[in-house]
């Protein structure tokens, strides 16, 4: 059976995307996600599209993105991060990311 190249999300997620079934730092990058929130899922590529249903939006992965982290919150643009970076290097990058969602959000400061 082919493996499916959509993810489906309903919270903040980081999807982390390797071909490795246990690479090294993952359990840190897990923990540094979801200590900001995120839900954290491993998958193989290909992943092409990540499905927000509470938005009713698409969010495409580039096609190129092999391996690294797609970070996204339902209803915002995403993030991706390429490369297996450090826990220390994702958990800035996410925290850019909802500083600057936060930034166009009015009211939210």
């Amino acid at each position: 059976m082919p493996r499916s190249t959509v993810a489906v999300i309903s919270t903040a997620t980081v999807i982390a995307l390797t071909a490795d079934t246990a690479p090294a730092g993952l359990a840190a990058a897990r923990a540094a996600a979801e200590g900001l929130g995120f839900t954290f899922v491993r998958r193989t590529p290909p992943l092409r599209e990540v499905v927000d249903q509470g938005h009713a939006a698409i969010y495409y992965v580039p096609r190129d993105l092999e391996i690294g982290y797609f970070v996204v919150v339902p209803g915002r643009r995403p993030d991706v991060v390429r490369g297996l970076v450090s826990a220390d290097t994702l958990r800035t990058r996410i925290l850019a990311y909802l500083r600057l969602h936060r930034e166009l959000v009015p009211g939210s400061q």
